[in-house]
Formats: structure tokens, C-alpha cells, sequence
């Protein structure tokens, strides 16, 4: 079956032309931007608020803040996204993930986290992976991302979870076998969407903000500090973004 264009008059060309028309000086910016681009949206609305039209950030950086070189106050909400999602889970009654209904799943975090702190988990390969350890890092980094995604990641953080909770490490492993796969993939469009951000983060973010490559031990120290009074689940990885810098 062969599609046909929608047909529009001359007259509603000629309309759509004239309000699409680019009006050299007078051209308003229509803008939508999330995260870092709140950064650059903001900062477009200091210099030039008579060339703004619409303007939509969410997830917004403290800009003067970041470009102080802090990223000190970006995690004040963190975890009360986490209590969000535990909230939700409980209210859904789902059976999928147990905690909803009969564990707590923060307080069995924290027990996970502590455990694979003090001692990794093997993990046993099979068919289409080798074996694995699951360290500390793996499940702060994973609940960091579910944090920051958590349509897409607290699905997995839940079933992980529910998983490693039984000393099961199968599942965690599959994941990070997974991710592995897109990382060394040849073509960049099947990267992950972190590892794409990460290629030139550090990059653009060191030389918008301050030089801070005079900070010594004790300095960095007091930093982890601050981000750790913020946040529990994801101070340590926030503490990385400044780190190369």
C-alpha cells in the first residue's frame, strides 16, 4: 500500500513558512534540557534572556556551584529517591520483587553492601560468560545508576538485590557481562549511555570549572566528607567527577 503525503494549501504553506521563518536578531531559542544541559541552558538565559522563548531544564545543576569546580550539592536529594522507590514498590503490591511485600529493601542494602564490603562475591561461569566477582563498587555504582534512572534501573537494582540477598551472584554477573559486551563493542552507536557521557565528561567539565589541581589528600578527603553527609548511596561515585580534574 503506497502512502501518500498530506496534502496542505498554498495558503497554509505560505503560514507555516512565515512563522518557521528564520528572523535574523529577533529568533527566539526553544530549549529543553536535562542535567549538564541545564547547565548550558542556564547559562544562555544569563547572557542572552531577550533571546529565550520556552525554556524547560529538569534535573537542574547548581551552576555557580559547578563552575566553582564543587559539584558539592547535587546529591541532597539522592536518597530520598531510593525511599521513593521503596514507597512505590510497597504500594503496588507486586510479587515480583519480594521486598515490596516482605523485607525492607533498604535495610537489606545496607546488609549487602556491608557484606561484599568485608568479602566479594565469586561467582561460577557458565555457557555464554566466564566467572565474575561482585565487589562493593559493582553494587554502589549499579545503585547510584538506579538513582539517577530509575525507570530503567531499579528493576534490576531490586532484582539484584533479591539475588544477592541469597548469596546468589548469577544474576549480577550476567549484567555486568552484558554491559562489558557494549562497551567493547566496535561500533560506537551501541555504547552504553554512560560510557558515551564519560568520553568527553571529564574533558568539558575540567575546563568549565576552576582549577582545583592544587587539592591535596586532606582536601579530597573533606570533599568525600561533604557528598557523604548528602548521601549515602551515591557520594562515593559523585566524588569521581572531580577526581580527574
Amino acid at each position: 500500500m503506497r502512502m501518500h503525503a498530506l496534502k496542505t494549501s498554498p495558503a497554509k504553506r505560505a503560514s507555516i513558512l512565515a512563522k518557521t521563518q528564520w528572523q535574523v536578531g529577533r529568533e527566539e531559542l526553544l530549549y529543553w534540557g536535562f542535567s549538564y544541559a541545564t547547565v548550558i541552558g542556564a547559562t544562555f538565559a544569563a547572557l542572552y534572556p531577550t533571546q529565550v522563548g520556552r525554556m524547560v531544564l529538569d534535573g537542574v545543576v547548581d551552576a555557580p556551584d559547578y563552575y566553582h569546580g564543587g559539584w558539592r550539592s547535587g546529591l541532597h536529594d539522592a536518597d530520598a529517591v531510593l525511599d521513593s522507590l521503596v514507597a512505590l514498590c510497597a504500594d503496588t503490591g507486586s510479587s515480583r520483587w519480594f521486598f515490596c511485600s516482605e523485607g525492607d529493601i533498604i535495610s537489606e542494602l545496607v546488609v549487602v553492601v556491608d557484606s561484599l564490603k568485608q568479602a566479594p562475591l565469586a561467582v561460577e561461569g557458565n555457557h555464554h560468560r566466564g566467572p565474575d566477582i561482585i565487589t562493593y563498587s559493582d553494587l554502589i555504582i549499579l545503585t547510584r545508576e538506579a538513582l539517577y534512572r530509575p525507570l530503567q534501573r531499579f528493576a534490576q537494582l531490586a532484582d539484584v538485590l533479591a539475588g544477592l540477598s541469597q548469596g546468589n551472584g548469577s544474576l549480577f554477573a550476567d549484567l555486568k557481562h552484558v554491559q562489558r559486551r557494549l562497551v567493547f563493542n566496535q561500533q560506537p552507536s551501541h555504547k552504553p549511555y554512560d560510557q558515551l557521557i564519560y568520553d568527553g565528561l571529564y574533558g568539558i567539565s575540567c575546563s568549565d570549572n576552576i582549577d582545583v589541581s592544587n587539592f591535596i589528600k586532606e582536601d579530597f578527603r573533606e570533599y568525600v566528607g561533604d557528598l557523604q553527609n548528602q548521601s549515602r548511596w551515591s557520594a562515593s561515585v559523585w566524588a569521581e567527577f572531580l577526581l580527574p580534574c
